[in-house]
């Protein structure tokens, strides 16, 4: 995802040969791990494998959706935090059984906040670990 103090978004969806160029549709923009538009030069194995990806995207857009025009760093919290459909959620845990072969979590969630430069990082689980907050006003001075 890229975005721009002046207020857009996009979002890239890069396959080797081809990619996906995603903008914002009514002021929201999500992503989550598959591709969202068909290209004839890509195809997407992802949702065969996590079926989730697709529950996390509909999941991240109704609840950004449900906040439009009062959005904050409070509400991308909520969002990235969200257990709906736990273990595979939006905020990923790895199976308390075990079974599916390949233990998968989230291990870092970012926020960025353009206009004051700061990065909030939560390095593992953000639901079990606290967002420290970084000034990044030396390295990406105000325009």
């Amino acid at each position: 995802m890229i975005v721009h103090g002046g207020g857009e978004a996009v979002c890239l969806e890069a396959a080797p040969l081809d990619y996906n160029v995603i903008w914002a549709e009514g002021g929201i923009l999500a992503h989550s791990n598959h591709f969202t538009i068909p290209h004839q030069k890509i195809k997407d194995h992802l949702p065969a494998m996590y079926p989730n990806t697709l529950t996390r995207y509909h999941r991240a857009r109704k609840l950004i959706s449900l906040e439009r025009g009062n959005i904050t760093v409070d509400t991308f919290k909520r969002v990235l935090t969200d257990h709906f459909d736990y273990p595979f959620s939006i905020c990923w845990h790895a199976e308390p059984t075990g079974k599916s072969g390949s233990q998968l979590q989230t291990n870092a969630s970012m926020i960025f906040e353009i206009r004051e430069r700061k990065l909030h990082v939560a390095m593992g689980p953000p639901c079990l670990n606290a967002y420290a907050v970084i000034d990044c006003t030396d390295i990406m001075p105000p325009t």
